[in-house]
């Protein structure tokens, strides 16, 4: 769809970030059991830069999923606006009798007198730099008409006056899926979407989740300076450029389209058949509209996925020449753990005889002291490719991602599409 050495450049030369984004990837899965899909969309959205929405019940961790996300990223979630009316981030819990002035600032009593009104916003969801709002849909029309703005246009509306926002990160989270017209519009305008549930009644899934959630709840925190342990060192150092260098990527692939076309869909390519194949299905089981928004924002995605797979698939280690038996890789390629890990076969190996039931939670932790990710654990490097271009499994996030309700049999049967057109061509 993309011209391959050109999407394969772009990678290269803004790796660094994507690196980045990989490492807390594999550090946040090493605390969440179960949350491999959410932890993905997190990063797939941070580094398109759009909106996502976690659907799930209470419990399911959507919310301090997102604080150790922007823990690691470098962002302050203690920080207070005393100095300045920015701040990095913000978050609320949305009731039905929220108001206004409770997300935008109160405005100042002696400016009121005065008859030119002020608002109190230090700090206020206008100027932080990431938003998240919890049970987004319970606000009231004003608030769900101001959020739309923020999304779509990244403008605040004071008294008939536009103004800029800081904000760069949408995040939400709600129980249900709306149905209504206006709540609808904000649904849609979170482009990447995951729904989080509670643990199967299957014992691997059981397991992990008690050996990764009670070392995420009552071990040490991810980040110094959490709110539970404010004093105390945290397991990781965040990567405080990241969401800079994320940008500085996002900027060069406009460039790349504005500039010279170079990164522009090409008119002849065997994914517009299977892609136009997955949204007609999507539409005809009634999971998606698919509007032609969203189907453009869904090739922006689909780029970026593919840079950020490519390079962290080129830091992951999976030899199976490591191994000293094939007994041993049978245990390596068990559901029991994952074969794209990023510890190497021989910690692998220690892991099991340590009794542990995660690699990847023994690299981690087998020190006590602050530490980046890389340096926790063992990853090897080769060489970036000099030619990426969209395959099957990207085309397979728009089930996982995109679809308005969840329907695992059409994953199923998306998959199969994506493999015959393989098979007898598009």
């Amino acid at each position: 769809m993309f011209d391959q050495i050109k999407l394969a450049a772009i990678a290269e030369e803004h790796q660094a970030p994507l690196m980045d984004l990989s490492y807390i990837e594999d550090a946040l899965r090493s605390r969440y059991g179960g949350a491999d899909d959410a932890i993905r969309a997190l990063v797939l959205s941070v580094a398109c830069g759009e909106p996502l929405l976690f659907i799930g019940p209470p419990g399911t961790g959507k919310s301090q999923l997102i604080r150790d996300f922007c823990a690691l990223s470098g962002i302050d979630l203690s920080a207070d606006a005393t100095e300045s009316t920015k701040v990095g981030y913000f978050e609320y819990l949305l009731t039905p009798f929220t108001e206004p002035s409770e997300l935008f600032g109160f405005y100042d009593i002696p400016s009121l007198q005065k008859g030119s009104p002020q608002r109190l916003e230090a700090g206020m969801m206008q100027n932080a730099r990431i938003v998240y709002l919890d049970e987004v849909f319970n606000g009231s029309s004003a608030i769900l008409n101001s959020i739309l703005t923020f999304m779509n246009e990244r403008t605040f509306h004071e008294r008939g006056i536009r103004r800029k926002v800081a904000m760069e990160y949408m995040f939400g989270a709600t129980n249900l899926v709306p149905e209504t017209g206006m709540l609808k519009a904000v649904f849609d305008r979170f482009l990447i979407r995951c729904r989080l549930v509670n643990v199967p009644n299957r014992l691997q899934p059981f397991k992990e989740l008690i050996h990764k959630g009670w070392w995420q709840t009552y071990g040490q925190s991810i980040t110094s300076g959490s709110e539970i342990r404010k004093n105390a060192a945290g397991e990781f150092i965040p990567f405080c450029g990241l969401l800079e260098g994320l940008a500085e990527m996002r900027s060069a692939i406009r460039d790349g389209v504005m500039s010279s076309r170079e990164l522009h869909p090409q008119k002849e390519s065997d994914v517009y058949a299977k892609f136009m194949q997955l949204v007609e299905m999507a539409r005809s089981y009634g999971l998606s509209e698919m509007s032609n928004r969203r189907i453009i924002k869904l090739v922006w995605v689909l780029c970026i996925h593919k840079m950020y797979t490519t390079v962290r698939k080129n830091i992951r280690t999976c030899s199976k020449g490591k191994l000293k038996s094939e007994k041993q890789w049978d245990i390596w390629t068990g559901r029991e753990w994952d074969p794209m890990g990023p510890f190497s076969a021989q910690e692998l190996i220690q892991g099991i005889k340590g009794g542990t039931l995660s690699p990847m939670t023994w690299c981690c932790n087998k020190s006590r002291d602050t530490q980046h990710i890389k340096d926790a654990i063992k990853y090897e490097r080769r060489p970036m490719p000099k030619k990426i271009a969209i395959a099957n499994e990207d085309l397979m996030l728009i089930p996982k991602f995109f679809l308005d309700k969840e329907d695992p049999e059409l994953a199923l049967k998306m998959e199969r599409t994506l493999v015959s057109a393989e098979d007898y061509g598009s």
